[in-house]
């Protein structure tokens, strides 16, 4: 998976940090302080090209799934997290709240309108409609969407998902 999906955190309180290879990611109030001003959203890129689809193929459903670690006890209360694309790449080992790639900014806005919005409750699986951006990328030519998931700003609320760099499978 690490050749298909690309990931990291962008924390608001922690602005020049890159979470590139960690384990986890976090959306919602920033992982570093209980203060509600900061925030963490996470970014993440899926290159399909390398995975074994026979040509020529469409797109019918798209969905991205994600295993939330981080949402059990005090942290069940659900948090809405939405999926939207994301207007630029970025280097997963170089990403911060600041810059998508060293010597770069983040365009503003960062990313287009809602796609989808899930609620987050407790531990397991979660997933998104990408139907729409994976449509999109096929018609361009493209076997890479670039998505930005983000909760609601001045949310207590924190949630912790397992990252492309996780080893153990979670079923």
């Amino acid at each position: 998976l690490p050749l298909s999906f690309a990931d990291t955190m962008l924390n608001s309180y922690s602005q020049s940090s890159n979470t590139g290879n960690s384990q986890t990611f976090e959306v919602g109030r920033s992982p570093s302080t209980f203060n509600t001003n900061f925030r963490s959203t996470s970014v993440m890129r899926v290159d399909i090209s390398s995975l074994p689809v026979p040509t020529p193929w469409e797109v019918i459903e798209a969905t991205v799934e994600l295993y939330c670690t981080g949402c059990g006890g005090p942290s069940s209360t659900p948090l809405d997290i939405a999926v939207s694309e994301l207007a630029t790449d970025f280097v997963e080992m170089q990403a911060t709240y600041n810059r998508p790639a060293i010597n770069q900014t983040w365009p503003n806005p960062m990313a287009s309108g809602i796609i989808d919005e899930v609620a987050v409750a407790g531990i397991g699986w979660y997933g998104w409609n990408i139907t729409q951006l994976m449509q999109a990328a096929r018609l361009r030519g493209d076997d890479t969407i670039l998505l930005h998931f983000t909760a609601q700003p001045g949310t207590s609320l924190l949630k912790q998902f397992r990252s492309s760099e996780y080893s153990v499978d979670q079923t």
